[in-house]
């Protein structure tokens, strides 16, 4: 007799959450950090962009860190339209941020 186990294994595409934080407001000089709302059962990679640029390591103030971009020292030039993307084999979505900077 021969016998067989089935896996079910469930794959999907990541999803953007339906209850997020769409604004996020901080000081002038503090860290303010925007959490990508996208939920993934396989392991997806997270891109930040800002008003369509998209973040790297030249951007020394802006850090993403496991779907978390934290900008430090925050600035008013650090105020406007963050968007980020998660990714993974079976898809991708993508949320988009509102970062306001106030004080000087």
């Amino acid at each position: 007799m021969v016998h067989k186990t089935i896996m079910h294994v469930f794959t999907a595409p990541p999803h953007v959450t339906d209850d997020y934080k769409r604004i996020h407001v901080t000081a002038v000089g503090s860290t303010a950090r925007l959490t990508c709302p996208v939920v993934a059962r396989r392991t997806a990679m997270v891109d930040w962009w800002k008003d369509g640029h998209r973040v790297h390591d030249g951007w020394v103030r802006h850090r993403p860190v496991d779907g978390t971009l934290r900008v430090r020292d925050a600035q008013p030039s650090d105020a406007g339209w963050y968007s980020c993307e998660a990714t993974n084999g079976f898809g991708s979505a993508q949320a988009k941020l509102l970062l306001c900077v106030y004080g000087l």
